[in-house]
């Protein structure tokens, strides 16, 4: 768990807040946390730095929907990042299966 927190609380500071941290929160709109991820990729961030913010940014915005301080979740409007998925490798190219044989 504090690995978890340390994590967020990285992608918060060095994403998050640099990316839209000055905007109030009744002004993030969906192409907000668009132009988040795409300044994010272009930098070279991986597609699990996307998730992580994204799902960070998610649960703010429905607890503030919660709290009546939003209408509507802006993250609810967007397509979620996904990961690309892993290489398949064969037996061969993975050492430790390669070494079972």
């Amino acid at each position: 768990a504090g690995t978890t927190r340390s994590t967020y609380d990285g992608v918060i500071r060095l994403y998050i807040n640099p990316g839209m941290g000055h905007l109030p929160l009744s002004k993030v709109r969906p192409q907000h946390i668009n132009a988040l991820f795409k300044t994010l990729k272009d930098s070279g961030k991986s597609e699990r730095v996307c998730e992580q913010a994204y799902g960070i940014l998610n649960q703010a915005f429905k607890q503030a929907v919660k709290w009546g301080l939003l209408r509507i979740n802006p993250c609810t409007q967007i397509e979620k990042p996904k990961p690309k998925p892993a290489p398949v490798r064969v037996a061969g190219q993975c050492p430790r299966l390669a070494a079972r044989r």
